[in-house]
């Protein structure tokens, strides 16, 4: 198995079949490093070239980029690589969009209290008699 790292290319010695519990072909070692089939970019890897392609102008800038910084790939990889990726993200956002939201306490009672941002100064709801000189004062007794 060969992968590129951030580190330069390394090539591996592993094993691969068919798997007696479950009766699927794959390799263990890329199975359990969550790798896809034929991915040959490590996950740190591909976080920098994700990165690069996202900051850069282009995909040609970020290949320059990832040149400069001692990561030699092509234009095409960041765009596929950042195209995968986006999918990915897209896919994720659809299925949030499918969950109805929920609030996180719905059996609560309304509260008196509000606070409303206006012009950058918060405003509080305060009780009758407000801003008058003398308000009539409630006692408490025990």
């Amino acid at each position: 198995m060969h992968l590129r790292t951030s580190f330069g290319p390394v090539a591996l010695s592993v094993w691969h079949g068919k798997d007696p519990a479950d009766g699927h072909w794959g390799c263990p070692l890329r199975e359990r490093w969550g790798l896809a089939a034929h991915q040959q970019l490590s996950p740190a890897l591909e976080d920098k070239l994700a990165y690069f392609g996202t900051i850069a102008p282009s995909y040609e800038a970020a290949a320059q980029l990832s040149v400069k910084l001692g990561y030699p790939v092509a234009d095409t990889t960041i765009r596929a690589l950042v195209q995968r990726l986006g999918a990915k993200a897209e896919g994720q956002i659809q299925e949030r969009l499918q969950k109805a939201s929920s609030e996180k306490h719905p059996a609560r009672a309304p509260t008196p209290l509000a606070v409303l941002m206006l012009d950058g100064f918060q405003v509080r709801f305060r009780g009758p008699g407000w801003g008058r000189r003398r308000t009539p004062r409630t006692t408490c007794r025990f």
